[in-house]
This record gives structure tokens, C-alpha cells and sequence, in this order.
């Protein structure tokens, strides 16, 4: 097996930036790999949270829910881009439970939240998101972890 000579770790919410930086290194005579894990809304609220409590790095909850909708989309987009390229391959871990599994890449068609029934469109679910992170925002004030500081950082958008 080939180590890899290459790491970019990103959102793919943006379907024209994921494919000109996969392009690149194709170009640059490099196999691609790429790896998306896929952690429902629900599991990656709480994670955010928490890892706003301990590190102090927030991501906004509109843009948690925005990058969340449209990386679904860019990475079966990118999959459909790049069938057939033996130089390209992907790979989708499902975390929705709590063991993680490899599942083929096409599963993420069923788990697309524009496909889910829940949703009318991205709006309606960054309202969501932003729902489940005020839920847990609020427990960990009620326990006593979660600092004004970072409070604030959610609303205002900024690092703590």
C-alpha cells in the first residue's frame, strides 16, 4: 500500500472547490482518496458543542448546518464525477450508530436530509441545527461546563 504524499482535511461542502483540488493533484500525478464520514445532525451537535467547551474553537450553528446539507451532496457528485477514474477512489464511514462501518459510497443517497421527508429545503434544516445546538448549549449550562465566554462565541460568531 501507497502512504499517503497528500492530506486535505475539509468540510466538501463546495462541490467546484473539492473537484479543482482533486483535479490538482491528479494532475500532479497523485492517486486520490477520499473519505467522508458521515455523522448525523443529531450526534454532530453535541460534538460541536462539546468541543467548543473544551477547545474554545465554535463553528456557527448556520454554518454547521449549512456545511452538513451540501457535503452530502458535493461527495455524491464528486462520486458520479469521477466513476470509473481508477485513480480516484472513495470510501463513506457511517457513524450512525455507535459502532462506525464502511458502507459503499452510494449509501449517502440514503441518508441525503433533502431526501429525508424532514426537511422542505437547507433552510429548514440549518433551523434545525441551529435547534439541536441551542438543546445543547443549554444542558451543559445546566451542568455547569459551559462558560459565558463561550456562550457569547455562539451567538457572535467568534473564537473563544
Amino acid at each position: 500500500a501507497m502512504a499517503a504524499q497528500i492530506i486535505y482535511d475539509g468540510t466538501m461542502r463546495g462541490y467546484e472547490k473539492s473537484l479543482r483540488r482533486m483535479n490538482m493533484a491528479l494532475e500532479a500525478g497523485k492517486l486520490v482518496g477520499v473519505v467522508y464520514v458521515f455523522t448525523p445532525i443529531e450526534k454532530s451537535a453535541v460534538w460541536l458543542v462539546n468541543r467548543a467547551i473544551k477547545s474554545g474553537r465554535v463553528v456557527q450553528a448556520d454554518a454547521a448546518g449549512r456545511s452538513h446539507w451540501q457535503a452530502q451532496h458535493t461527495f455524491l457528485k464528486l462520486v458520479k464525477a469521477f466513476e470509473g477514474n481508477p485513480a480516484v477512489s472513495f470510501r463513506l464511514i457511517d457513524k450512525s450508530t455507535d459502532a462506525s462501518k464502511l458502507v459503499p459510497p452510494e449509501f449517502m443517497q440514503t441518508k441525503l436530509y433533502s431526501e429525508d421527508g424532514r426537511f422542505a429545503d437547507m433552510d429548514a434544516f440549518i433551523q434545525y441545527t441551529k435547534k439541536l445546538i441551542r438543546t445543547e448549549l443549554d444542558k451543559a449550562k445546566a451542568d455547569g461546563k459551559l462558560i459565558p465566554e463561550t456562550e457569547e462565541a455562539f451567538k457572535a460568531g467568534t473564537q473563544v
